[in-house]
């Protein structure tokens, strides 16, 4: 009797030892399944041009970019400032007090040659000092993004998002941005479930849209001096009543070393907010003053005081704007609408 009662005691030990391995096996599977993207979001991130820009003073964040790579692959650019911030954390925190406080555009080592071709941007950074690092704005505001989704993810100590995500909407403006990631110290080497499941629940937009808009943009030309240079209209309500103005002749006028001018002869109806930063080679429109412009060179007031609607863009080099006279005729074509001018 007591052999048959040690035999059913084992056999329900067995059976108990069994049914245990088979939960945890399940869990680990469960989490193995939570740590994977989902192939549907994979192939929605495959139809799209994706670039993954960082910023990262201690690798925190380069961490997580290059694990959002890993994930839905993507180019990868780190946002270096010319000036190392050493690696004292108390030392490097009190430059970042003073670069806020001064609204400084820390100058940066390097650039993204071909930002034009990316419809998804991720842009990652720390929290510092409870808002945006300086450098990231220096970056933001090299470029347009006009037309382009922008993702940020933000890496911190205990201070969450602060007015990082807050800022980057300021500097932006009237861009898409999407749901953001904010990640603390302790979530940085831990879990990554969370980076997980934020990219698989982010609403990216159809690319055919996407890719609609950069076809639909039309090739203009810029007559100045008798110099033909090379431009694009965008595909935006804006720049349509612009392009239908054409041919256009504006008498532009030099400002800050930065721009050229000039009023237009008649208004356009705006539906975008604008913004009050610019890119190298923006054609903008501003509706405070009915006024084009064409921005060529970032200089120390990168900041502007009326908002302005990008409307296009020179693709041709951006020179000959600085040895031009302080005001000057441009005329405004669709390309090809124009014989006989010398082409830079």
């Amino acid at each position: 009797m007591k052999k048959m009662v040690s035999l059913a005691l084992l056999m329900f030990a067995l059976f108990a030892i069994g049914y245990g391995a088979v939960k945890v096996n399940a869990a680990t599977s469960e989490n193995r399944g939570r740590n994977t993207m989902s192939d549907a979001q994979i192939n929605i991130f495959k139809e799209h041009k994706v670039l993954i820009a960082y910023f990262s003073w201690s690798g925190n964040t380069r961490k997580i970019a290059r694990e959002i790579q890993q994930k839905i692959g993507g180019d990868i650019f780190e946002i270096v400032p010319v000036k190392n911030y050493g690696t004292d954390f108390h030392a490097a925190v009190e430059e970042a007090r003073k670069e806020l406080a001064a609204n400084a555009r820390p100058p940066l080592k390097n650039r993204v040659a071909n930002i034009k071709d990316y419809d998804v941007v991720f842009i990652g950074f720390p929290n510092w000092v409870g808002t945006l690092p300086m450098p990231v704005h220096t970056f933001l505001e090299q470029y347009s993004f006009e037309g382009k989704t922008v993702i940020p993810f933000c890496t911190h100590g205990s201070g969450g998002l602060g007015d990082t995500v807050e800022s980057l909407k300021k500097s932006l403006g009237n861009i898409n941005i999407l749901e953001p990631l904010s990640l603390g110290r302790e979530e940085i080497d831990g879990d990554r479930d969370k980076i997980t499941d934020w990219l698989n629940a982010l609403k990216i937009p159809a690319a055919a849209n996407a890719a609609q808009g950069n076809n639909a943009n039309t090739p203009i030309e810029i007559v100045i001096n008798g110099k033909k240079i090379k431009g694009i209209l965008n595909d935006t309500p804006e720049a349509a009543t612009f392009r239908a103005m054409l041919p256009q002749t504006v008498s532009m006028g030099a400002f800050g070393g930065r721009e050229y001018y000039g009023d237009i002869k008649e208004r356009i109806n705006d539906t975008t907010q604008g913004k009050l930063n610019f890119a190298d080679g923006d054609i903008t429109y501003c509706p405070s003053n009915n006024t084009v412009a064409i921005f060529y060179a970032q200089t120390s007031r990168p900041n502007l005081t009326m908002r302005v609607i990008t409307i296009g863009k020179v693709t041709d080099d951006l020179l000959i704007f600085h040895n031009l006279s302080d005001s000057v005729n441009m005329t405004f074509s669709i390309a090809n609408k124009i014989e006989g001018e010398q082409t830079l």
